[in-house]
């Protein structure tokens, strides 16, 4: 069945670029744009660590070029190229080619998958620094080994992200075009740990690492107005993989990769109203570890805004949450509240508040616990 659904994948991409003549008489045209945003953060918090003890940071947050080049064939087909440039980790961040037209969008190459790109939660009315789904991990501390779960799905850590998730890793990537508001997403990754022509891994060795291999994702959305006056979005969206280098019979016996989750988002004269949830199971597991009680946790979050003119105010409400055995767990609770300006075009001033609770449930010490206040502001130029 897998072996089907990948190969199908594969067909699409290239029937799709074999369709109709595509002249076209000027080539893609290069256009730039991006972003810089600046955050000073202070923290108040019970851990310590070697940013706790000074209690601030500043930091260039997210510092992006974007690279765009397209041009519409006499087919109606529209094709190119756009390259991400993150200045701040000195990489590329994303690079794909795009084609579209009235049979949907096939992104090849560096590019989130369909799950991530079609997700929609609490996360999604949030402003300012983004709270939970923003940027506090470099002086939020955790002392403990808790794995700070997020909107994205899969297992590992990091408040914005975890291994299960393709992030921008090489990929195949199909949408179907909206009907009366719904569609479809769906995306192959052979090895979530390569991009950018970096070396591939598929031996036994591999299973030490985080990656995964033959990662499908899926993702379903509607996105209309109802009454005239509320805008309606809602998705659903999934994973299923296998952990790389895994082997049957293989010792470590790590679990598979299978990931759900669900969020929508209403907004109505400014109002809005985004939550959602999910659902990691067992992903990445291993047998001894989940026959004493572990999983790979779930989340869910719920969040409000408000926007009048160029004032946005935000709040919400974050929590996870991983079995560690059949009696323990790590949890972490996460309110943020926030405010942005919009002091000229493209030009924005924006605060933060957040308060995060984390608890270690190994048991053995409180203190691998966390209570902390975080407090940001922070500016950022759009291009």
């Amino acid at each position: 069945m897998k072996k089907f659904l990948l190969g199908t994948t594969a067909m699409v991409g290239a029937s799709v670029l074999m369709a109709g003549t595509a002249l076209a008489s000027d080539p893609p045209k290069l256009s730039l744009s991006g972003y810089f945003k600046f955050e000073a953060w202070f923290a108040d918090q019970d851990a310590v660590g070697t940013t706790a003890n000074r209690g601030y940071h500043f930091e260039n947050d997210d510092v992006e070029i974007h690279f765009k080049a397209y041009a519409t064939a006499d087919n109606g087909l529209k094709y190119g190229t756009k390259i991400e440039w993150d200045l701040d980790a000195n990489n590329i961040d994303e690079a794909v080619l795009d084609f579209s037209g009235n049979w949907g969008i096939l992104f090849l190459g560096d590019e989130d998958g369909a799950s991530d790109l079609m997700k929609v939660g609490g996360f999604s009315a949030l402003t300012a620094g983004g709270g939970w789904d923003g940027g506090p991990t470099a002086i939020l501390q955790n002392p403990g080994s808790v794995n700070l779960l997020g909107p994205t799905l899969g297992f590992g850590s990091g408040i914005a992200d975890s291994t299960g998730d393709s992030d921008d890793a090489t990929k195949i990537s199909y949408f179907t075009p909206s009907f009366s508001g719904f569609g479809l997403g769906i995306s192959w990754t052979p090895d979530t740990g390569h991009s950018m022509g970096g070396a591939i891994s598929d031996t036994a060795a591999a299973a030490a690492s985080s990656d995964v291999e033959n990662l499908l994702e899926w993702g379903a959305e509607y996105k209309g107005t109802i009454a005239n006056d509320f805008n309606i979005h809602v998705s659903a969206r999934g994973l299923w993989g296998e952990p790389e280098g895994e082997t049957d019979g293989d010792a470590a016996g790590r679990e598979d990769i299978m990931s759900w989750g669900l969020g929508g988002k209403v907004e109505y004269q400014g109002f809005g109203l985004a939550a959602g949830y999910g659902d990691n199971g067992d992903s990445g597991i291993n047998t001894t570890a989940k026959n004493a009680g572990r999983d790979a946790g779930i989340w869910y979050d719920v969040a409000l805004s408000y926007k009048n003119g160029p004032y946005t105010v935000a709040g919400g409400y974050f929590h996870s949450e991983e079995d560690r055995t059949t009696t323990t767990k790590d949890e972490v609770d996460f309110f943020s509240i926030g405010g942005k300006y919009n002091v000229a075009p493209g030009l924005d001033v924006y605060a933060e508040y957040d308060y995060v609770e984390i608890d270690d449930g190994s048991g053995t010490t409180t203190a691998v616990d966390n209570d902390a206040s975080l407090f940001m502001i922070g500016t950022q130029i759009t291009f």
